[in-house]
């Protein structure tokens, strides 16, 4: 069994922590998965960071072209799914209830992350909540799971 993978954004740092780090650190999704646990001390209930602190961004299961992990809020360059006209476009990785998997995010429209296997010509390149400018889409709260 593979257990999930996450990043996550610390807001009031303002720095994304990468799963190396989080393991060094002793983090670890809170049960709820509304945020975070330190679980290499004593008493864990001192060492929780909600969400309203600490954002999480689970893996996708997809790989770029160029070997990085893509995760939840990431940012993507990708050429349009098979029988969209168009050049490469920027895409926000987001979970969406309703495919009840990734979907990418482009003004209008959203679609399973599935259609990458159609043409894999793919690369990260931002996180949504580290470098917001890069993505032209819409701008929901962190609590908005990006349901159309």
């Amino acid at each position: 069994m593979n257990l999930p993978k996450y990043k996550c954004w610390h807001i009031l740092q303002n720095k994304l922590f990468y799963p190396p780090e989080m393991q060094a650190d002793g983090l670890a999704l809170d049960p709820g998965g509304r945020g975070f646990v330190n679980v290499s001390g004593k008493d864990t209930a001192e060492n929780q960071y909600s969400d309203d602190r600490m954002i999480p961004s689970l893996f996708s299961g997809y790989v770029a072209e160029d070997g990085v992990e893509i995760y939840e809020d990431d940012i993507i360059l990708a050429n349009p799914p098979l029988g969209m006209e168009g050049s490469a476009q920027r895409y926000r990785v987001v979970w969406n209830n309703i495919l009840a998997g990734f979907a990418l995010q482009c003004p209008g429209y959203q679609f399973s992350m599935s259609v990458l296997h159609q043409k894999p010509a793919i690369r990260v390149i931002g996180y949504y909540y580290q470098n917001p400018e890069l993505y032209d889409g819409p701008k929901e709260a962190k609590d908005d799971k990006n349901n159309p």
